[in-house]
């Protein structure tokens, strides 16, 4: 997406677009709410001060709904009580216990 096109979306479009780089709902609000951005490089900057602004719960939103993201993609973990299928099937996907 060009910047252009990110500056002219309706609020609500942008914190999704905005959802697809970070999970943290608060970090999408309000690098929607900062639009229009001159530049990249600005939104980079406001990017990283609105990360660092952010408190932990909303960090842990963010590494939450990456890990979700992660398992979604793998079809899950294998453990004990799993019948020792594999994520999803996959071959090359990593067993419990590292092996």
């Amino acid at each position: 997406m060009r910047l252009a096109d990110l500056n002219a979306l309706e609020d609500d479009e942008a914190v999704r677009a905005f959802l697809r780089c970070c999970g943290s709902s608060q970090w999408a609000r309000r690098m929607a709410a900062a639009r229009p951005f001159a530049s990249v490089e600005a939104m980079a900057v406001d990017a990283d001060a609105t990360w660092r602004a952010l408190d932990r719960v909303d960090w842990l939103e963010a590494f939450a709904r990456i890990l979700k993201s992660a398992l979604a993609e793998w079809g899950g973990l294998v453990g004990p009580g799993t019948s020792g299928r594999r994520c999803g099937g996959r071959a090359d996907a990593p067993r419990a216990g590292g092996r």
